[in-house]
């Protein structure tokens, strides 16, 4: 996926989307790169997990609490490669929350 590399967008997010789903994030998946935020959403559904860590408040942990409930998922096939992979890409989601957590940030002078 372009603009969110660090998903694998497997068979059940396409038929998902097929039948209408009717959540905005499916419709954001391949428009525009995701925000921690919506990141941290969209994971907590793929993987039944609401007590995420804030990705703006502590992205290691955050990407690291993502790759441990995807490496205990089961395995997508990715149309892409053509393998079985994991759902989230831990390298590429850690450059997707860091890029979007540098800068910007507030300041008391």
């Amino acid at each position: 996926m372009k603009v969110n590399p660090w998903l694998v967008y497997g068979d059940a997010f396409h038929q998902a989307r097929q039948f209408g789903v009717r959540d905005k994030l499916f419709d954001l998946l391949d428009e525009t790169a995701l925000q921690p935020p919506q990141i941290k959403q969209l994971c907590a559904m793929l993987f039944g997990e609401s007590a995420l860590p804030e990705p703006e408040v502590d992205a290691k942990a955050f990407v690291d609490a993502v790759k441990d409930l995807a490496d205990k998922a089961p395995r997508v096939h990715d149309v892409r490669s053509g393998e079985l992979e994991s759902w989230v890409r831990a390298k590429a989601l850690k450059r997707a929350v860091a890029k979007k957590n540098s800068g910007g940030g507030c300041a008391i002078m």
